[in-house]
């Protein structure tokens, strides 16, 4: 920045960590307290849905520890008296059903599994040493449709809540099996399929793995033709298929919380992203973003833009980079992945070079592409301005804005040479309350809000001058005054240091002060 702007301005909050913009924990029952939402944290997908065994319901509130309701009714003869029908079988006795000859003790078997495992840790603990776990794994992809059926809802049961059966599920080679039933063109099957893999997905050691062994095929089953993104382009999920797209983003939702190693691979696997974005697309389309799975797409989408521009493959940054360095006379591969140039010079060529316009890749952008293209920052926008019920997708839309105004200059959308800029300002302080009684966001989207025009306002006295524009200092003040709770301090500090940044365009003082506001406003605490 030049000299003429005053001093250095602070390119982040002073509280910001590495975790800004990444969910941050996997399961609910170890969601309590992780972290604070001044870092840009998202509530955490949990695990799938426990299956009842029996008649019961209950129903989803968002994602924590609940249980589905029963997806076996009508489908078989032998569970449609099952009240009472079980009274002359215990545990030893249904695992040894479950390596019979007869298909209808194998169900009954893996029924009373379901039943008895539905809630009960103790059972769950005793089935696997009797060694359930293999001979359900032999039985997920039986000759008999039934079998299948019951076997993957005691599976499900029997992992739920339980690090030691997901362990032994996946050393008895339990996901090839479950992706080799994935193939089955059956609803019920699917939909338990993958909910045990959502399950799977909340224990951390096992989510590279879970990510090596299935993230193509469950990208090529079920995200690409149930997105709308294979054919005709437009959603058509019955309400079989909105819960496997549901299980199936739920479970990437926790892989993108993952390792970097993981997040790149899902970044980069074939239709994964495009999937993403467009049911997202297509969902606002229809006036549906409260969605479900909408939540869970766009927190998938906020965690793979989390330090999306220290992650970038030296083949992606190649292509922002490459016109403009070859154009400049340098040698396109001298400084692949170089973040941080470290002689003055060379910093210097960098913030004054013509930062690479996106004109190439914004036209049709795929896969990755996605995550940095100017077009996703109206996708975000449309989801800030048109979900009101939802606070966890507007939260992740604001997080993932937040995320791709920060990091490397060189290759982030700018302020200056983008259009969306001016519009996004405008769409973000209309979020922002301005007087008591406004209608305001949740705390964590104000704190994300404020975020984002922080990152914009110090890489531009553009957004500080639309800020000023857009009404945006009265309500900032507002907000830095505000201290009456803990959130609302959150969101103070969050202005105050937003506002600080501000004070730092001298040529703006001027305007400043023509909205009546002073340098003691600007820089006190």
């Amino acid at each position: 920045m030049s000299a003429q702007y005053g001093t250095a301005l602070r390119s982040s909050f002073s509280s910001r960590s590495q975790t800004n913009g990444l969910d941050s924990k996997a399961s609910a029952a170890s969601q309590a307290g992780t972290g604070s939402s001044y870092m840009g944290l998202v509530e955490h997908s949990s695990r799938a849905p426990s299956v009842r065994s029996l008649a019961e319901s209950s129903h989803h509130h968002h994602l924590q520890d609940q249980r589905a309701m029963e997806v076996y009714n009508g489908h078989s003869t032998l569970l449609s008296h099952q009240s009472g029908g079980f009274d002359d079988i215990d545990l030893p006795s249904a695992v040894k059903y479950l390596i019979a000859s007869d298909p209808n003790l194998q169900v009954l078997g893996a029924a009373y599994l379901q039943h008895k495992c539905y809630s009960d840790s103790n059972a769950k603990k005793q089935a696997r040493s009797l060694q359930a776990m293999p001979k359900l794994v032999k039985l997920f992809n039986s000759p008999n449709q039934e079998v299948q059926r019951h076997a993957t809802g005691a599976m499900r049961n029997l992992i739920y809540d339980n690090a030691e059966n997901k362990l032994a599920l996946v050393e008895e080679n339990g996901i090839y099996e479950l992706m080799r039933t994935l193939r089955e063109p059956d609803d019920e099957l699917r939909k338990n399929v993958t909910g045990i893999l959502w399950n799977l997905s909340s224990s951390d050691n096992l989510k590279d793995r879970l990510a090596r062994d299935t993230l193509e095929q469950l990208t090529d089953l079920v995200l690409v033709p149930l997105s709308g993104l294979g054919g005709s382009g437009v959603i058509q999920q019955n309400p079989s298929e909105a819960e496997i797209f549901y299980n199936s983003t739920g479970f990437l939702r926790n892989l993108s919380s993952a390792s970097q190693q993981t997040r790149q691979k899902m970044r980069e696997c074939h239709g994964l992203v495009d999937s993403m974005i467009h049911y997202v697309n297509s969902s606002l389309e229809v006036g549906k973003s409260e969605d479900k799975s909408v939540e869970n797409a766009v927190c998938v989408l906020r965690n793979l833009s989390y330090r999306l521009y220290d992650e970038m493959p030296p083949s992606s940054l190649q292509r922002l980079e490459g016109h403009r360095r070859n154009n400049s006379g340098m040698v396109t591969g001298e400084l692949v992945g170089c973040f941080s140039p470290q002689s003055k010079k060379a910093r210097e060529h960098y913030l004054n070079a013509d930062i690479v316009t996106f004109t190439e890749v914004s036209k049709d952008p795929k896969g990755m592409e996605w995550l940095w293209n100017p077009q996703i920052v109206g996708i975000y926008n449309r989801l800030l301005q048109r979900c009101e019920l939802n606070k966890h997708t507007t939260e992740a839309a604001s997080g993932a804005l937040q995320n791709i105004t920060a990091g490397d200059r060189r290759v982030r959308p700018q302020e200056g040479n983008l259009p969306w800029a001016t519009k996004v300002v405008s769409h973000l302080i209309e979020k922002l309350p301005g007087s008591v009684g406004d209608k305001a966001p949740p705390a964590d989207v104000i704190v994300n809000i404020i975020a984002v025009l922080n990152n914009l306002v110090v890489e531009s006295p553009m957004a500080a001058r639309d800020i000023v524009y857009f009404d945006g200092l009265r309500k900032l003040f507002y907000i830095k005054k505000r201290r009456d709770s803990s959130d609302n301090e959150k969101s103070s500090r969050a202005a105050a240091s937003l506002l600080g940044n501000m004070w730092q365009y001298t040529k703006l003082h001027r305007d400043f002060k023509m909205k009546g506001y002073r340098k003691e406003d600007f820089l006190s605490l």
